[in-house]
């Protein structure tokens, strides 16, 4: 990549105007507006910024869930948690009862998917249109700045792609690798270039592969394949910037905000994202 006309030290300056640029139009409404709110960075900026611009308190929103093994709540805390932030916090419940909603999820997004974050976004869409007509969250942040698990990964396994491919079957196929690393095992096994099957093999959940060509035919997935690399590859040196921008181009606009868009318009909500 080009290097920037910026120096380094002028980045975290550029990002925070921009964001604060951002929240402030995107909170541009005719309505109140409300947040989502959970414990990670993005969210927490965009509710920060939000309430730069307000002198009364803003409703944010928070999901927890009845199963402790997955719920953020049990391992960290939120802004809401801090007086000084002035934040109403709503915390709104998803129980094990509500997988019941998958086929009314699915329904709405008008599109197969096989994660269950849809349900989640449902429950607290709903709870949000009671009371809000637009709510601003933090989706886009982990694809602009490399934060999901997969950047970390594939940093680490690149260094074993540079051995020969029989070799790197051989390592994936060890019972105690496979067993221990299943998801480095299915990425091993894939093209050591980053391409859309390695890109695949790193956000996809583990035997994915296999689901894939029990469902569809050997000829539709070629042609998938050919069909969206014409357009979706640049020349880019880097891997991970190569996987930001398949990133950008595949999962965030067809996946992530889709399924967002689908999920609060069901409930007839406007989801932002600054």
């Amino acid at each position: 990549p080009r290097r920037s006309h910026f120096a380094d030290k002028e980045l975290p300056h550029l990002i925070r105007e921009k964001l604060k640029e951002s929240v402030e139009i995107h909170t541009r409404s005719d309505v109140p507006v409300a947040a989502w709110l959970s414990g990670g960075i993005d969210s927490s900026v965009i509710a920060t910024y939000m309430q730069k611009h307000c002198t009364h308190p803003i409703d944010v929103f928070s999901l927890s869930y009845q199963d402790t093994s997955v719920d953020e709540f049990e391992r960290q805390r939120t802004l809401g948690d801090y007086p000084e932030f002035n934040f109403r916090v709503n915390k709104i419940i998803c129980r094990d009862s509500d997988f019941n909603l998958f086929p009314r999820a699915l329904w709405h997004c008008e599109d197969p998917f096989t994660g269950a974050a849809e349900i989640s976004r449902l429950i607290l869409a709903r709870a949000t249109a009671n009371h809000y007509k637009v709510v601003l969250t933090g989706e886009g942040a982990d694809e602009v700045f490399a934060g999901y698990r997969w950047y970390a990964g594939e940093k680490r396994l690149k260094l074993l792609s540079v051995l020969p491919e029989f070799l790197r079957h051989a390592i994936a196929d060890t019972p105690y690798f496979k067993k221990r690393y299943p998801g480095a095992s299915q990425i091993l096994k894939g093209p050591k270039e980053m391409d859309l099957d390695r890109f695949s093999r790193l956000i996809g959940p583990t035997g994915n592969r296999d689901v894939l060509t029990k469902l569809f035919s050997d000829d539709l997935l070629l042609k998938c394949h050919d069909s969206e690399r014409n357009h979706l590859f640049s020349n880019y040196n880097s891997s991970l910037v190569t996987l930001q921008h398949l990133d950008l181009n595949i999962r965030l606009s067809d996946c992530v905000v889709q399924h967002l868009d689908r999920m609060t318009m069901a409930c007839s909500l406007e989801a932002r994202v600054p």
